[in-house]
């Protein structure tokens, strides 16, 4: 099994100002297939609305307002 590398993530919502910090991981190698991106903690006040293998397929909503961001 590969090893991961994990790291923080600021979100923030631009249209109702909600921020917070997400932990996510991925696959450290780079010889790896694809890098099996995943969001291990989300904040308060945001909720993964589409999982995808890689960060800038993955989707996020804010709770208050609705607004998808990319992580």
């Amino acid at each position: 099994m590969a090893t991961r590398d994990r790291f923080e993530i600021s979100l923030a919502c631009s249209k109702c100002g909600a921020t917070g910090i997400a932990q996510a991981s991925e696959n450290e190698h780079p010889f790896m297939e694809h890098p099996d991106f995943q969001i291990d903690v989300l904040p308060r006040g945001f909720t993964i609305v589409k999982h995808a293998r890689y960060r800038h397929e993955t989707k996020v909503a804010c709770d208050n307002c609705g607004k998808l961001l990319t992580p």
